[in-house]
């Protein structure tokens, strides 16, 4: 089961991604096992993610600066870790909602982008998207979510440690039979397995080495 919702977390993490690419029309296509952009890409999204453990990236290395490595299986030369961090999933639990917001109109959108210092990385045009949803619980957090593959991703988790603990009952509201799947690192990871979530696999974000003259 771990392996299989694994599997199924980094296919949801690419399709929230080209999702996030083509609001600012930029083209992704999948080569080996790896998807990669064709320009730059937003602040802290990768340009180039794997999507099995077998996929290689020797071969298009000069075309990327930041790779999520969805296995943490990879050695890259010329690049180095940025940060090693922990798939996670929290089953759905009683749904529960008190004064979380669902985000659904463009000023109420760019009032979760100033509060989730986002502002400029997603476009207003995503919640358009059926498979979108944004919450926001004013002055203690927000978070946005994909489904695809029969489950639920979060992304662009903010706010107090807490929010991870309210994130799986916000959710049974709308997909109260799907599992929910993350991804965090250091504290951030620490304060998701306190809220009742569950380390699933690791993954590894590279960024190419910076020549020091």
């Amino acid at each position: 089961m771990p392996e299989k919702l694994l599997r199924k977390a980094v296919l949801n993490q690419i399709a929230w991604w080209k999702t996030v690419c083509a609001t600012h029309d930029i083209t992704t296509a999948c080569m080996d096992n790896v998807w990669i952009a064709d320009q730059y890409v937003p602040s802290y999204y990768p340009e180039m993610i794997t999507e099995t453990r077998e996929a290689t990236v020797e071969k298009i290395l000069d075309r990327v600066s930041t790779i999520m490595d969805s296995y943490a299986t990879l050695q890259i030369p010329g690049f180095t870790k940025l940060f090693k961090a922990q798939w996670m999933t929290s089953s759905s639990v009683v749904p529960y909602c008190s004064e979380w917001k669902w985000v659904r109109n463009e000023e109420a959108f760019q009032n979760w982008l100033v509060a989730a210092n986002l502002e400029g990385m997603l476009q207003p045009s995503i919640i358009d998207d059926p498979h979108v949803l944004v919450f926001h619980k004013e002055g203690y957090g927000g978070f946005s979510a994909y489904q695809s593959h029969g489950i639920i991703g979060i992304f662009n988790v903010f706010g107090v440690d807490h929010v991870f603990q309210d994130i799986p009952a916000v959710l049974a509201n709308f997909f109260p039979k799907q599992p929910i799947v993350g991804y965090e690192a250091d504290e951030r990871l620490a304060a998701a397995m306190r809220g009742g979530w569950s380390a699933i696999g690791p993954l590894t974000i590279w960024t190419r080495e910076v020549a020091v003259l």
